[in-house]
């Protein structure tokens, strides 16, 4: 049976919250791993913060090693063209 709420705030609570999206997404490379700080398939982690930078607006780099994510969000002081610049492979 549904559980009756006497009051809830829809501002958050919804989606993928149970990640503290604020500070992964504020510009620092971060590695996250299965079991410690996610639950899914690492892909699909991997796919939930593309959708996240989507969300709001900011590029992503993503790379998926075994069971963990290295990824980083464009900063907001950031452009396209430098976010790039520091996230792109290097060459040899």
């Amino acid at each position: 049976m549904a559980e009756v709420l006497e009051g809830h705030d829809f501002r958050t609570g919804h989606g993928n919250s149970k990640y503290p999206w604020s500070e992964w997404q504020d510009g620092q490379t971060r590695k996250i791993t299965r079991g410690d700080d996610f639950d899914v398939e690492a892909k699909v982690m991997q796919g939930q913060i593309k959708v996240r930078g989507s969300k709001v607006q900011r590029l992503t780099a993503t790379n998926v090693q075994g069971d963990s994510v290295v990824f980083t969000f464009q900063r907001e002081d950031e452009t396209a063209d430098e976010f790039r610049a520091r996230t792109k492979p290097a060459r040899d």
